[in-house]
């Protein structure tokens, strides 16, 4: 993929995200003030989705796809980014996931939940980064092969 594609999929991702999350807060507002189960549904899909986009461009960024906006970040901000930021985003991720489909231990259970959400965010970090890192080895042998 060339980097003007590359750039316009992540600043649609980027847009969608924002979008996502303000009808998500403004939804939920309305669904707390008139006790309206449809503005509450439509509140859980957006803040389900809003964080969607963080978790692609942690596979993009180590898959080596070349997203302007964080490609050229320092290895410092790149390294916070895959510790703090992506792994924050996965447990927003499965937290809100979790309403539709509910796998998380409930409150009853002899099972801790924070355990649970820890292991579950960060099985999902390491196959989003291994997956991106088998993607980046492949296209890179690629490259070299042809």
């Amino acid at each position: 993929m060339n980097k003007k594609l590359n750039e316009k999929i992540v600043f649609g991702l980027i847009i969608f995200s924002i979008l996502t999350f303000v009808v998500g807060c403004f939804s939920m507002a309305y669904a707390i003030l008139k006790d309206d189960l449809t503005f509450d549904a439509i509140a859980c899909w957006c803040m389900t989705i809003c964080f969607v986009p963080l978790v692609s461009l942690q596979f993009f960024m180590s898959a080596g796809i070349y997203v302007s906006y964080f490609s050229t970040l320092h290895f410092v901000l790149k390294f916070l980014m895959f510790v703090i930021v992506f792994p924050a985003a996965n447990i927003w991720l499965i937290v809100w996931s979790d309403i539709f489909l509910p796998f998380l231990p409930t409150h009853n259970s002899i099972v801790n939940i924070p355990e649970v959400l820890l292991l579950y965010a960060t099985i999902l970090w390491v196959i989003l980064n291994a997956t991106g890192l088998l993607v980046r080895y492949l296209k890179n042998r690629k490259t070299v092969v042809a």
